[in-house]
């Protein structure tokens, strides 16, 4: 059954879970009976994406929607509580929910951008465009922790996959992915952020409103945070750049600070941080494919001579979440 077929990264991380991945797997036709019988709706079809939930499309008396299957450890709690306070304003409209799975009911969306034709510029304007649409003023009280948390996990997150990875950065990589970090500490505002808007999480709506994200972290951090994920992308473009990459960067850094009135210093940093993070975590599933191009541009970015090449081990496609 093609409901029953898992994407490359969720299959990577179920076997990383080990048992409790294979239990998981082993118990989503029971997971997927029981959806359909507590929520009156019929599963039609797997979706592509993803490599923390499992989506799938089924259809009820009120039509078509999307489920989101969480895999073990995973909590969408945070996501549910932005999109309910979106309500459908830059977002995906969430439906429902089922506890006994923690599973999301989201509203059934159209092609990603990634997937469709485009121009790589005319795709970052659509990002950017659409991106002030999705912020929602920070929740009081602040239910994530300290503001400044998301460069300090990121930072975190940096120093444990190239520990993990036997120490793939070259040292001024990694030193400048820190440094940014660091300077990152105190944000001068904050908003409910989306936290991983790259072009796969964002899908034209069916209802003729635009586009919308789907897929938020839930975060509170500030807008350049955002903006840092727009521009981690492009490493292909950046590579063939050679020694014109970091002018390259730049100037794309200063397009989208204006166009959103932020701090061109912040975005710039966010956007190495982004990189770096990104394209180790995808290392660490092992897209090498994927992981290449960040941190070869991330190397070359910052003068540095770019790690030892990675080879084709590993799923290639879409950028995953993280």
């Amino acid at each position: 059954m093609s409901v029953l077929r898992l994407q490359p990264l969720v299959r990577l991380t179920l076997s990383r879970l080990g048992e409790r991945g294979e239990a998981w797997r082993v118990a989503l036709p029971r997971t997927l009976a029981g959806l359909e019988h507590r929520l009156g709706v019929t599963v039609e079809r797997g979706l592509p994406g993803g490599s923390t939930a499992h989506l799938v499309v089924a259809r009820g008396a009120r039509g078509a929607c999307v489920l989101k299957i969480p895999l073990p450890d995973v909590d969408l709690t945070a996501e549910a509580a932005l999109l309910e306070a979106a309500d459908g304003r830059g977002y995906v409209r969430l439906l429902g929910r089922d506890a006994p799975t923690g599973s999301l009911v989201l509203e059934e969306a159209g092609e990603a951008l990634e997937r469709t034709p485009g121009d790589p510029t005319d795709r970052l304007r659509l990002l950017v465009d659409v991106l002030p649409l999705a912020w929602r003023p920070a929740p009081t009280p602040e239910p994530h922790g300290p503001v400044g948390s998301r460069a300090t996990e990121r930072a975190g997150r940096v120093r444990e996959l190239d520990q993990r990875l036997g120490g793939v950065l070259p040292a001024p990589v990694r030193d400048a992915a820190l440094a940014a970090a660091a300077r990152l500490e105190h944000p001068p505002a904050v908003v409910w952020a989306h936290g991983d808007p790259h072009p796969s999480n964002l899908l034209r709506a069916l209802d003729g409103r635009g586009w919308v994200f789907v897929d938020p972290d839930g975060v509170v951090a500030e807008p350049a945070s955002d903006a840092g994920v727009l521009l981690r992308g492009g490493s292909e473009a950046l590579l063939a750049a050679g020694a014109d990459a970091a002018a390259l960067q730049a100037a794309r850094v200063a397009r989208v600070a204006a166009r959103l009135d932020l701090d061109p210093a912040r975005v710039a940093d966010w956007a190495l941080l982004e990189r770096v993070a990104t394209g180790l975590h995808v290392l660490d599933l092992g897209a090498a494919r994927l992981a290449g191009p960040m941190l070869d541009s991330a190397a070359l970015l910052v003068g540095a001579a770019p790690p030892a090449p990675f080879g084709d081990a590993g799923p290639a496609g879409v950028e995953p979440q993280g």
